[in-house]
């Protein structure tokens, strides 16, 4: 059993952590055997990136896992042969061989077992019909990338021939994979220039680029636009020798693409342009030049005096700076661009005697940035957008683009912010624009599907909107955000009572309020059900005092299968009485469960193994009382 002896001195802790590092110790084989069982899988599977989180933590601080952890070669071994493994778990088990094979020695280790070899040979998990889980191939992927760190993983790579069954992941059809995949053949050109053996790949790189890079077809153009975001990156931060051979290989399919003048290509087309000629200053110079122009734009009360040249060359750098090859900049460029347009409060005064830059200037660069490779900047831009909610036909075109980012961009940042433009919106709003009402049922259709949980939240918080909105007038008693049922509850006059109630239900169940309420009550995020049920038990309140007759249809996956399972014989139907299904949720049973967690015990990787073997247990015994299920929180 291995101490703080075999940490470094600086991360050496101290007696309480060494006691929960010695339990962790102690749990952690029996959560590999229960993870390693055939077909076991978890009813969170998050918990595994934590745990996986962990295992990176502590590599990276310098402790040896194959030493103080030697039953994670067992389990690594284990799945390795086991095709009966649930994806999720070979995914983890992947990732987890990557980041143990990070270090020479880890590496080595494996090496000799020839755990590396089997982990990563494509054609074991082909065989075994496990390649067309996307999960798989993800977690083969991010398993490389974690590895290579070190020259040795850079030959294992070469003499493995991995790169072939690469640049197949590079058009995968799963764009997660795909965004991966990009990631990893950008990582494995900038992290070893100049090595030697780095020649081969290369050259094949380019020779795929020069191939891949002209759409051939319509639906080609998003594999072209994440190439060309590729090689913005590449040529950004490559030395010479590789922005050599790279931008010489490309220039010809750039020629090619810029003579198709297709628009959907125009900004990643302008960010290689911009990668091979522009520099800039530091960051940190820049940030604060902007703090210094919208410090002194706050306290002049009238910019008329400024001539029109100044703000043309103010306007130049802005647009400079907005497609900067660094992100910062660009998200700093961002920033200001909102926070300029903030300053003026809504008024009749013109805007260019209260802006250095009015909104035919400004909202051209934030529709851009909505385009932008990096997600902070694309986040940071639909944020700032929220500044200009009133402009007319300028709205239509930005909630079309803030649409398209919600069902189809592969980072939560950016999607988490499409969700709270529109709260954002919906809230700042009198009356209700019949654009926003249109695009309600799609916001709530898309964010209560989504896979991060902060966007699933998010969508509940305009839900609740919405539910203000359509009974506003028949709180039954004031409510405050924290009390236990952070919600409130309805009341409706006698006089016409059945009616108001009916009208607005069916309202709720048209905008997709509803079914966004059943989706979140069964979902596996803990934060997303408890809200969810917070929700539904206002929502019971409001409608126990009438007979509701009105109904919602059922999905055919998901927790429309869940409340066909609860409700037993629909004869059939799509259709089921709300009403009576809020009364079979048993909600305040179901509240009870969610709003623990073992955070109040412990906030630790050993509270996480805990909750694991916990979960996993009352998961296999079929006897466990309905609505008691184990919650497995996040740490």
């Amino acid at each position: 059993m291995h101490t703080s002896a075999s940490l470094p001195q600086s991360h050496r802790p101290d007696h309480c952590a060494l006691d929960s590092h010695r339990e962790c110790v102690s749990l952690l084989p029996r959560v590999c055997e229960l993870l390693a069982a055939s077909g076991s899988c978890l009813p969170d599977d998050t918990s595994l990136e934590k745990l996986l989180d962990w295992f990176t933590q502590l590599s990276q601080n310098g402790t040896s896992l194959h030493e103080n952890f030697p039953c994670l070669l067992e389990f690594i071994s284990t799945v390795t042969h086991n095709t009966a493994s649930d994806p999720a778990v070979i995914c983890f088990m992947i990732k987890l061989t990557g980041v143990m094979a990070s270090t020479v020695e880890g590496f080595q280790i494996l090496q000799e077992r020839l755990t590396v070899d089997e982990v990563f040979k494509v054609q074991r998990w082909q065989g075994a019909g496990l390649w067309e889980d996307p999960s798989v191939r993800s977690g083969w992927i991010h398993g490389l990338r974690n590895m290579m760190q070190h020259p040795g993983a850079l030959s294992f790579f070469i003499q493995s021939e991995m790169m072939g069954h690469l640049f197949l992941l590079q058009t995968d059809s799963s764009l997660f994979v795909a965004s991966s995949a990009n990631q990893l053949l950008a990582h494995i050109l900038l992290f070893y220039q100049p090595e030697s053996p780095l020649t081969d790949i290369v050259m094949s790189t380019c020779d795929y680029l020069k191939q891949s890079l002209l759409p051939k077809e319509q639906k080609q153009l998003q594999q072209s636009a994440r190439l060309l975001r590729l090689i913005t990156q590449i040529l950004s931060q490559a030395g010479a020798p590789l922005w050599d051979k790279v931008s010489e290989a490309v220039s010809g399919p750039l020629k090619d693409l810029v003579t198709t003048e297709n628009s959907q290509l125009t900004v990643p087309l302008m960010e290689v342009i911009l990668a091979a000629n522009w520099y800039v200053n530091k960051i940190q110079v820049l940030h604060k030049c902007y703090q210094a122009v919208l410090k002194w734009t706050s306290v002049c009360t009238d910019l008329s005096w400024m001539s029109y040249q100044l703000r043309q060359d103010l306007l130049r750098v802005v647009q400079k700076r907005v497609c900067d090859l660094r992100w910062e900049v660009r998200d700093s460029t961002v920033e200001f661009l909102g926070q300029q347009a903030a300053l003026a409060p809504s008024s009749s005064i013109p805007s260019q005697s209260l802006l250095l830059l009015d909104e035919c200037s400004t909202l051209p660069l934030l529709r851009e940035a909505l385009q932008d490779q990096e997600n902070y900047v694309r986040a940071s831009a639909v944020s700032k957008l929220q500044e200009f909610f009133q402009l007319g036909s300028w709205v239509t075109d930005i909630v079309t683009k803030l649409l398209s980012i919600l069902c189809e961009d592969t980072e939560g940042f950016s999607r988490r912010a499409v969700v709270q433009y529109f709260i954002s919106w919906f809230s700042s709003s009198s009356s209700s624009p019949s654009l926003l009402m249109s695009s309600i049922p799609s916001i709530l259709s898309h964010g209560s599907s989504d896979l991060d949980w902060e966007v699933k939240v998010h969508t509940l918080e305009l839900a609740t909107l919405l539910m203000d909105s359509t009974l506003a007038g028949h709180l039954t008693q004031p409510w405050h955000p924290y009390a236990a049922i952070s919600q409130p509850t309805y009341n409706f006059s006698s006089q016409n009572s059945e009616t108001n109630v009916e009208d607005s239900l069916s309202k709720l169940i048209e905008q997709g309020v509803i079914s966004t309420l059943f989706s979140g009550f069964y979902d596996c995020d803990r934060p997303v059900g408890l809200k969810a049920c917070q929700l539904l038990i206002s929502l019971q309140e409001t409608l126990k005092k009438s007979e509701c007759t009105v109904k919602c249809s059922l999905p055919s996956w998901g927790w429309g299968q869940e409340i066909r399972a609860l409700m037993g014989n629909l004869n059939g139907s799509d259709l089921v009485n709300v009403q009576e299904v809020l009364r079979c949720l048993n909600l305040e049973q179901r509240l009870c469960v969610l709003s623990q967690s073992s955070d109040h015990v412990q906030n630790s990787p050993l509270s996480l193994l805990q909750d694991i073997l916990t979960a996993r247990d009352v998961h296999s015994h079929a006897g466990t009382a309905e609505g008691q299920e184990i919650i497995v929180d996040c740490y």
